[in-house]
Formats: structure tokens, C-alpha cells, sequence
């Protein structure tokens, strides 16, 4: 998105609120022109963020300084920047405001299971679903990234089958009234 789109969604936004006749269709194209200028926004920062690593060893207090935030929201967004240098088809689209911060978010918080490999793997594969990003909500794309995930770390079932192992149990007592009870999980 250009500067002059992100002007021409903010006049709109800026029109439809002392508007006192608008009606639902237009508040809610309003919403989403909010929604593209904050996602713009937040790729613009990310892009800020990854200039500024290659200037500083530890950027986190001076993003944490600028944006008047924590270290721990500095070292979100850093995170995020980092997320979206990795995945630039995702990158494109957050800027395009086809998708959210709290896209990348799931994405990053999802890579943190895994190590450097299988985190390369996952980016690349995500990157690919820029179009299933872009047509759902965080937590429908949160539980696709999971998915992915979860596929990555398959082991044909070993692992599935070795937590079951452990979470077996038998329980057996006689209750009060003399019954014996036995409780199980297999």
C-alpha cells in the first residue's frame, strides 16, 4: 500500500466518524480501512526494526525508548520484524493490510517450538499460505500454523504413541459402601 492509499483510507475513516447519517456498510469499510492503515503501520515498524538491528547489537531499548514501551514489547516487536524478514510473501501482505500483526504473531509464537531447521522449514512452508492468512482470522490461521507444526514434528506416530505409554493408569479402591471401584485410562 502507498502512502497516498494509506491518506485516502484515513480521510475515509476521518469522514465516515462526523458523518451522523452513515450507516453499517459505511462504518464497517471504515473499520477495514482502520484495520489496513494499522497493518501498514506495523510492517512500516518492522521494516524500522530490522534497519535498526543492523545498527545496534541490543535494538530492544531503543525501540522500547521510541515507542515508549517495555523491553518485553520491544522484544515482541523485534521478534515480529524478525518473523517477517524471514517470510517476505507475508511480509508483502501485512503491508498490503491483507493481514494482521496478530498473523505474524501466531506465526512467530509457533516457531519458537521448533528449532533453527525445522523453523526455516516452517517460514518457508507459511510463506506459501499467504492466500489462507489473507482469507482467515488469527485464530482460524493460528490453528493452521499449529497444523503445521504439528506435521513438521510427526514422527509417523512414535512419539503420539510413546505420551499415551506414559499417561496410562489404573486406580483401584473400595468406597465406603464396600463397592470396589476401578478407574482407568489406556
Amino acid at each position: 500500500m502507498t502512502p497516498g492509499a494509506v491518506a485516502e483510507r484515513a480521510t475515509h475513516i476521518a469522514a465516515v466518524r462526523v458523518d451522523t447519517a452513515a450507516d453499517v456498510v459505511a462504518v464497517r469499510s471504515a473499520l477495514v480501512a482502520v484495520r489496513e492503515i494499522t497493518a501498514w503501520a506495523t510492517a512500516q515498524q518492522a521494516g524500522l526494526v530490522a534497519k535498526l538491528s543492523t545498527l545496534e547489537s541490543f535494538p530492544e531499548a531503543s525501540i522500547a525508548s521510541a515507542t515508549k514501551g517495555s523491553l518485553g514489547d520491544a522484544a515482541k516487536t523485534k521478534a515480529r520484524a524478525d518473523t517477517l524478514a524471514a517470510t517476505p510473501n507475508l511480509a508483502g501482505s501485512l503491508e498490503d493490510g491483507a493481514i494482521t500483526s496478530g498473523h505474524v504473531d501466531a506465526l512467530t509464537r509457533a516457531s519458537k517450538q521448533l528449532d533453527g531447521d525445522q523453523r526455516e522449514e516452517l517460514f518457508e512452508r507459511v510463506d506459501a499460505l499467504v492466500g489462507v492468512a489473507a482469507a482467515s482470522s488469527v485464530e482460524q490461521f493460528t490453528k493452521r500454523v499449529k497444523l503445521e507444526v504439528t506435521r513438521m514434528q510427526s514422527d509417523g506416530g512414535e512419539d503420539r504413541l510413546e505420551r499415551q505409554r506414559r499417561s496410562t493408569r489404573l486406580r483401584s479402591w473400595t468406597d465406603d459402601e464396600g463397592m470396589y471401584c476401578i478407574s482407568g485410562r489406556f
